[in-house]
């Protein structure tokens, strides 16, 4: 305080929430040369490259879109295989689900999925018929 408002009993000195600024260290003065605490607020300098306590920081990263790769061909396949046998429809319908999801990417892996394995047990059953076909012929006297 000064002398001409005196601290009367010390309540600015014992206040709890009141803090003296701290000494001068090594690396200068506690205020800048604006006279605030801490080297001011303003981290740009005076042309356009900062703001108001920094940068704003990286822009959102958006997820890559889905590979739909692998959902075409399970397509293809499972379109190929119902056009040779009639049979096929449930990968061609699980293909179609996955390729409208995609906006969903767990989704369309999940229906790219089904649609791969309902093409393996279609194509495995169909090389076991076709298998059974050739013993049949072979054994046929």
């Amino acid at each position: 305080m000064s002398n001409q408002y005196p601290d009367p009993n010390g309540y600015w000195q014992n206040n709890p929430g009141w803090q003296a600024a701290p000494p001068d260290g090594p690396g200068g003065s506690y205020y800048d040369s604006a006279g605030y605490p801490g080297g001011g607020g303003y981290a740009g300098d005076a042309g356009f490259g900062g703001g108001y306590g920094g940068q704003w920081g990286t822009p959102p990263s958006y997820p890559e879109p889905p590979d739909r790769t692998s959902t075409i061909w399970a397509l293809i396949i499972g379109i190929g295989s119902f056009m040779c046998c009639a049979t096929n429809l449930v990968a061609v319908v699980f293909a179609a689900i996955a390729l409208s999801k995609d906006n969903e990417p767990n989704e369309m892996a999940r229906f790219t999925r089904y649609a791969w394995i309902s093409n393996g047990i279609h194509l495995g059953l169909v090389a076991l018929f076709v298998l059974f076909m050739v013993v049949m012929i072979i054994i046929d006297p």
